[in-house]
């Protein structure tokens, strides 16, 4: 079965999302103190599923995904990349005048 380039795109933006995931994800973690285990317990779920996640063995369900940006007060977008971590206005290319 071939792939029409549409879906080797989507295949190829997918795995960005999630490689910028897992490095989001871990950073975090860590900048909140979590440790996996710490983490997995305050999300009722095992260290291994976090691990899972921050090594890209694993994709987390859309549930998970929001419990994580919850978790962390941050947006599903900018989980998967698709924001900055700050909201705000986009002040490029204005000056003081």
């Amino acid at each position: 079965m071939c792939r029409n380039e549409d879906e080797v795109k989507n295949t190829k933006k997918e795995e960005q999302a999630m490689d910028g995931l897992k490095e989001r994800l871990r950073a975090l973690r860590e900048s909140r103190g979590y440790s996996q285990k710490g983490l997995a317990k305050r999300l009722g779920c095992s260290p291994s599923l976090i691990s899972s996640y921050e090594t890209g063995e694993r994709s987390p369900s859309l549930q998970n995904l929001g419990e994580l940006a919850d978790c962390f007060g941050v947006t599903a977008d900018y989980l998967l990349g698709r924001t900055p971590p700050e909201p705000g206005l986009d002040l490029t290319g204005l000056t003081e005048e």
